[in-house]
């Protein structure tokens, strides 16, 4: 990504200060690339611009390569270049990019298109070069410069340059030359001798003995070349070499050949795959549907074909630029294939499609002559009106051959445009068609999940991409090969990609502007996380697809419902789309929608809802608006475009989210009755709003919203009560006894209701829970050390030490040893970047008054000592300890210092249980121990189990020497008695061990027991266990996860999905402590509560039957159709739940009211008793009415 930079334009007076590291980077780089050639080496500059000063201070070389002869030929790596500069942001933000450099040292014709590529990442990008003084054309500014250093910078420099020698670095170049000059010297002096010694010959000169002994000395040091062991050697020596180059050479040309006949294999395969084969079946059908579609529409007036009695289609070369073509299409779904350089005839005829190939050559004149015959076939009849497609302008030389024979003959014909008639017969699909569709869709909606999923991270992480590059991402999805994850798609196992392509870049928009033109592209702003829309089409097999959705991050309530109404408007739409209706009419049914229900959104709302869709992404004879007045038919595919623009949010706080659009697109098939989503999925309100909020603002609004919203007194149910159709009884005195019952039944609850109401309102006075403990923010204060000499000796080296012993870090801080307590420590970072370490230590900021010049958050160290390792695992060390110390310390704290266990002097073995088990279980292997009643060995707190904390504990398979027995051995008959016999003493042994807690504990501790025959299923986790209520608990005990819910801890028991025709119903229990969350047990079977019928069906009927299922009267209906009130916040239950006075603060809610009875009626004790009989007798069942229905199904989000 390019590196953001300020635009500060560069003037005549601005300064370039260059740092001297850049120059020995500069020439470094030259010295290892292009010393001793003509090239150059091309590199980026880092500094800073301030407008008035350019300040470089950092440089890297990038990969750069140019032809000499051919300035214009160059290539300079920028994917390099980016990755580079990402990397020297992380190591220094304030660096920019600010121009490159080159090693000149003249200017070239290149350089303006390698300044043009770096303005991609600085608008007035700099050029360092070195300037040989020669004229050159002005094309740069040029300002003027002066080396300046740092302190450090120029030790560094003097350092490196005392290390530098004068004697030049030996190369082969200059061995070589070296060599020379040496034989060279010794030919002179061989020559000088030849002299000497021919001199002496011709007596010019006297002999000297002693310069013939040198002679004689050097002579006898010569080999002899001609003697045979070594020209044996030399041969040899040679003939290595040679056979080596032949080996080599032959090797060479094997796998050549063996690359050459792959190659050849894999093209072969390449053209059988890619073989074109026509389906004479399918070819048939589409045209004999075509010539039915034109037969048909030639009766009627305002046909399509106007008449035509021939029609031309004649496709040519393909262009890439316009893909979608009515000749390309037509071709492609009769033949089922699109081929190019083809012309077809059709004449309109009988049943029977006639067909005649007529084959062309390279002989103009063959070409000519068959170009006549079919001309001479259209000009048969009285009529010459010809149908071609006039808007298209085909192109090559097969079009060019036939237009200028077309041209002869074009006076005696009527040309007429066949558009609208090719779209019409076009429109509708056949089953093949909407399959090959249906998979282009699935793919659509597999991209478009992996693009919610990557805009979720992005945003999430903070990262900041421009829109074009993330098109640019989704689409490399499809054609990137290295990239399995779209073919490793359980839905898209059978596609075959090499047969899918994109219909159009994908579009994503977002910052407030949004564009809904059929033009619209991506364009190079940065993803803003606000409203985010994005839409993009797959075809296959030439077939399009398209889908468009809408994200929301962190929406507010007028934008959910405004989305909310979108959602409904589209899920009408597609009820209104059908065969035979008006596409004008469908847009003024959705107009009218809208004006009826959010008048405000009608003229924000598109102004056409899509198009037709097939080979052709956009039939522009089917553009779904309010002029258009063509009927729908069923088959065809449509591109259903909802949406509204330019929407405005006032609550945003930032500028881009004032203006927002919303938008959903999706392929659908026209049908019967109907219109079907092929790209159903990821638009509910749940699947693209997200929320980056943090859990406590969030909090703390729904606080406000609850504290604003007013408080409704219990409702009564009394309305609910006259609306049951169910027949009490037959007799009037028998009704009023039972109904007193039902009134006293319902009164308790009541009154539990008004009692709950009022102990909420005094719990909960002035917002605020008063019998909650108030959190107080407690400060801990870390003391690494009390004085000066408590600290290391190894501080007087300022080095970096990690304190296990204090949890401290002591950091040398300007020549001061300065010491941090772990705890302050927020991460730390180690990276390598060539020869260095770098460590980098972040703080935690502190809620003080100083302010921000006091603290100091980061801290970064560089050495090239590979002990810096060390200290950076010694300090990871060190935190992680330090954790798990501050997590124990947390989990301790509420743990209470026990009393020390006094045993029960005289009667400890009968009050021992033997081999049980406890769970949860301890660390380790499961051992079974013993269980041992003491005179305080219950205390009411948590416990704590080897490091593990634990609210319940079970102890299980008591196994004493009972068990011990060998038993089983006859058959398997005696097996189960004896295990039948083993579990009944085991239960006695329990429960005796149960009575001697109590009289141990002197009737202060009681030992609950389930009542198994009022258990029922449920699931309160994740499978389906036994649930069984106790005097004081609600438990399940037989398989972990466990449960033990105390009935005074809650407050609320619910009962959900208590309808007619459901099989099962779920039970909520709301506790009283309002931050431990509700339980839910689920599906819960309905035959524990519709058991009246099966217990006694006689009386069942003598009771009125099946007379409760009658519906109610029409005033009830109509009242209660379409109607808001406040007996919509009424919840309904048909199941009554009753406990004793001591367990009377459970209220189980219920939605009925009746009259006050007398106070004559039985007290509730009575009542407990008749419950029973009531349900056997089924004089209580409600029957909701269809609002309380709708009430029930309400879901909250």
């Amino acid at each position: 990504m390019p590196a953001a930079t300020t635009n500060k334009p560069i003037t005549q007076s601005t300064n370039v200060i260059v740092h001297p590291l850049v120059l020995l980077s500069v020439v470094d780089h030259y010295n290892r690339v292009a010393r001793n050639t003509k090239k150059r080496v091309v590199g980026v500059l880092l500094g800073q611009n301030n407008g008035k000063t350019v300040n470089v201070a950092n440089s890297f070389a990038v990969p750069f390569e140019e032809d000499e002869r051919d300035p214009s030929v160059w290539f300079l790596d920028h994917n390099y270049v980016e990755s580079m500069n990402d990397m020297f942001k992380k190591v220094n933000a304030r660096e920019k990019m600010i121009g490159w450099y080159h090693s000149g040292p003249k200017l070239r014709a290149s350089d303006l298109e390698i300044n043009e590529l770096f303005k991609r990442y600085t608008p007035n990008p700099v050029l360092v070069i070195v300037d040989d003084g020669t004229a050159t054309t002005k094309t740069f500014m040029h300002v003027p410069s002066q080396i300046e250093a740092e302190e450090a910078e120029e030790i560094g420099v003097e350092h490196l340059l005392r290390d530098i020698k004068d004697n030049a670095v030996g190369t082969l170049s200059t061995r070589v030359t070296d060599q020379l000059n040496s034989l060279k010297g010794l030919w002179s002096r061989l020559e000088e001798i030849r002299d000497y010694l021919q001199k002496v010959v011709n007596n010019e000169l006297p002999v000297n003995h002693q310069i013939i002994y040198n002679l004689q000395d050097i002579f006898n040091l010569l080999p002899n070349l001609n003697v045979a062991e070594m020209v044996k050697s030399f041969s040899v020596k040679t003939n290595d070499q040679l056979l080596v180059i032949y080996l080599s050479s032959l090797i060479r040309a094997v796998i050549a050949l063996h690359n050459l006949i792959n190659n050849k294999i894999e093209n072969l395969k390449g053209e059988k795959k890619t073989e074109t084969r026509l389906d004479a079946k399918t070819f048939h059908k589409r045209v004999r549907h075509f010539l039915n579609v034109w037969k048909t529409s030639s009766s009627s007036s305002d046909s399509p074909f106007q008449g035509v009695n021939a029609i031309l289609i004649i496709v040519s070369d393909i262009s890439e630029e316009n893909p979608y073509q009515k000749s390309t299409a037509f071709q492609a779904t009769s033949l089922n294939c699109s081929l190019a350089e083809v012309l077809e005839q059709l004449k309109q005829g009988d049943r029977q499609v006639p067909i005649e190939i007529h084959k062309l050559s390279k002989d103009v004149s063959h070409n000519q002559k068959v170009f006549e015959s079919i001309i001479s076939k259209i000009t048969e009849g009285d009529q010459k009106k010809v149908g071609l497609l006039l808007k298209e302008k085909p192109s090559g030389k097969f079009y060019d051959e036939w237009l200028n024979i077309f041209k002869q003959h074009k006076d005696n014909l009527e040309e007429v445009d066949i558009s609208s008639g090719i779209a019409t017969a076009l429109a509708v699909k056949d089953e093949e068609e909407l399959r090959t569709i249906r998979t282009a869709s699935k793919i659509s909606i597999t991209m478009m999940n992996r693009f919610i999923n990557v805009v979720t991270t992005i945003v999430d992480d903070e990262k900041e991409t421009t829109h074009d590059q993330l098109s640019d991402k989704i689409e490399n999805i499809l054609y990137s090969k290295d990239d399995k994850w779209l073919s490793s798609q359980k839905t898209l196992q059978d596609v075959d990609f090499e047969r899918t392509d994109i219909c159009y870049a994908p579009i994503i928009q977002s910052g407030g502007k949004y564009n809904f033109k059929a033009t619209a592209q991506s364009d190079n702003n940065l993803l803003h996380d606000g409203t985010i829309l994005c839409s993009l089409g797959v075809r296959y097999k030439s077939y399009c697809s398209n889908i468009g959705r809408t994200i929301l991050i962190d929406p507010t309530k007028d934008q959910e419902k405004t989305y909310e109404f979108l959602l409904d408007l589209q899920r009408r739409l597609l009820e209104w789309i059908k065969d035979g209706v008006k596409i004008s009419d469908v847009y003024k049914k959705a107009l009218k929608y809208i004006k009826m229900k959010r008048p405000e959104l009608a003229d924000k709302f598109v102004k056409n809802l899509g198009h037709g869709m097939g080979i052709e992404f956009r039939e522009s004879n089917y553009i779904l608006n309010l002029k258009n007045d063509k009927e729908f038919q069923a088959g065809m595919v449509l591109n259903l475009f909802t949406g509204f623009v330019d929407l405005e949010n006032p609550k945003a706080t930032d500028a881009k989210n004032k203006v927002y659009a919303l938008w959903i697109i999706d392929t659908v098939r026209v049908g019967n009755d109907s219109a079907v989503s092929f790209t159903e999925g990821n638009k509910n309100l749940d699947s693209i709003c997200f929320s980056l909020k943090d859990s406590n603002e969030s909090e703390q609004e729904d606080t406000k919203k609850a504290n604003k919203r007013p408080t409704k007194p219990a409702q009564t149910a009394r309305s609910a009560a006259r609306k049951s159709a169910i027949l009490k009884t037959k007799f009037r005195s028998e009704e009023k006894d039972e109904e007193s019952i039902e009134q006293r039944r319902k009164r308790h609850q009541e009154e539990l209701a008004a009692q709950k109401q009022a102990d909420g309102l005094a719990r909960f006075g002035n917002g605020v829970d008063h019998k909650a403990k108030q959190p107080q923010e407690a400060f801990r204060k870390f003391e690494s050390y009390k004085r000066d000499t408590a600290l290391p000796k190894e501080v007087k080296d300022l080095k970096i030490i990690v304190d296990q012993r204090n949890e401290s870090i002591i950091l040398p801080v300007f020549g001061f040893a300065v010491p941090f307590h772990i705890s302050t420590l927020k991460n730390v970072n180690k990276s390598e970047e060539g020869e260095y370490i770098y460590l980098r230590l972040n703080f935690l900021t502190p809620g003080q008054a100083s302010g921000k010049k006091e603290d100091m958050v980061t801290f970064t160290y560089r050495s090239t000592d590979p002990l810096l390792a060390d200290i950076y695992k010694g300090i990871l060390d060190l935190k992680k300890s330090a954790a798990k110390k501050e997590a124990e310390r947390k989990e301790m704290a509420d743990l209470i210092q026990q009393d020390k266990l006094i045993e029960l002097k005289g009667r400890r073995p009968s009050h021992r249980l033997s081999d049980v088990f406890v769970r949860p279980g301890l660390e380790g292997k499961r051992v079974p121990g013993e269980l041992e009643i003491h005179e305080n060995g219950l205390q009411s707190c948590n416990s704590w189990q080897e490091k593990n904390q634990a609210s319940d504990v079970q102890f299980d398979e008591t196994g004493n020497r009972k068990r011990k027995f060998r038993y089983g051995d006859e058959d398997e008959l005696g097996a189960e008695q004896e295990e039948r016999r083993r579990r009944i003493l085991l239960n006695k042994e329990f429960k005796a061990f149960a009575e001697k807690i109590s009289e141990s504990s002197e009737g202060s501790l009681d030992v609950d027991i389930p009542f198994r025959d009022i258990g029922f299923q449920g699931v309160p986790f994740r499978t389906n266990v036994l649930l069984q209520p106790t005097t004081e608990c609600f438990v399940h005990l037989t398989d972990p996860p466990f449960l033990v819910v105390t009935i005074t801890d809650i407050e609320i028991a619910h009962l959900e999905r208590v309808q007619f025709g459901l099989k099962n119903f779920d039970l909520v229990f709301i506790f009283k402590d309002y931050s431990r969350p509700p339980l839910h047990i689920n599906t819960i079977p309905m035959n524990q509560l519709e058991n009246t019928i099966n217990q006694d069906p006689a009386d069942f009927y003598s009771q009125g039957g099946w007379s409760f299922l009658k519906l109610h009267n029409d005033a009830s209906d109509s009242a209660s159709e379409y109607q808001q009130s406040e007996d919509e916040y009424e919840e309904s239950s048909s199941n009554e739940s009753s406990y004793d006075d001591e367990a009377s603060d459970v209220a189980v809610v219920q939605g009925s009211e009746t009259e006050e009875s007398d106070d004559s009626a039985p007290d509730w004790d009575e009542l407990e008793e008749k419950a029973p009989d009531e349900r056997k007798h089924g004089t209580k069942r409600a029957n909701d009415s269809e609002e309380e229905l709708e009430n029930s199904k309400r879901v909250r989000r």
